[in-house]
Parts: structure tokens; sequence; C-alpha cells
């Protein structure tokens, strides 16, 4: 649910575990979605938003790819793409919205 203005809009959300697939391959069923969202993938050649946790340790995965549209992070970060706290869900729904709807 996305709440905006005091009015609910309803969204569907598919979640499947799949070994070797690419979104490329589950995309068709997804024909009438202005938007497809999903996590991993971190090699293919798609828009990321990286998620990136202080506590989780070890270093952003996602800096040097040309993909990288946004980091989520509660970290200080030198980015050359959008940089939002983890609890800034609003902000992070109206990045993406005004990026690709």
């Amino acid at each position: 649910l996305r709440i905006k203005e005091n009015q609910i809009d309803r969204h569907f959300a598919f979640f499947k575990k799949q070994q070797d697939n690419t979104p490329e391959k589950f995309a068709h069923y997804f024909n009438d979605m202005h938007l497809i969202i999903t996590e991993g993938y971190k090699d293919a050649l798609h828009p990321k938003i990286e998620v990136f946790r202080q506590a989780v340790g070890g270093s952003p995965l996602c800096l040097e790819q040309p993909e990288l549209i946004a980091m989520v992070t509660n970290v200080a970060l030198k980015v050359a793409v959008p940089l939002f706290d983890l609890d800034a869900i609003i902000e992070i729904a109206d990045f993406i919205e005004n990026r690709f709807l």
C-alpha cells in the first residue's frame, strides 16, 4: 500500500524464488505493469538502487556501475547519484515515481 494525500493506492507484489533467472525471463508476466522492481541481479544491466547498511559491514557493491541511479544507506558516502537515508521511504518512492512513471 502506498499512502498519498490520505488516499490509499493498492499495488500488486509477486514474490517467487527462482534460480538462474533474469528479469527478462519473467517480464512477460507483467506486460500490463508500468514498473517492475526486483531484488538481487547486481550484475544485470538495469537501473539499480543499492541499499547499504553499516551494520552489515563491507562496502557498497554497485558504486562503479553506470546503472547505479541512487544509494539508500545510513553511511555518509560521496557518490555521484542521489543519496537517501534508510528511513526516507516517501522520498525514495517519489524518486522512483519521478524517474520511471
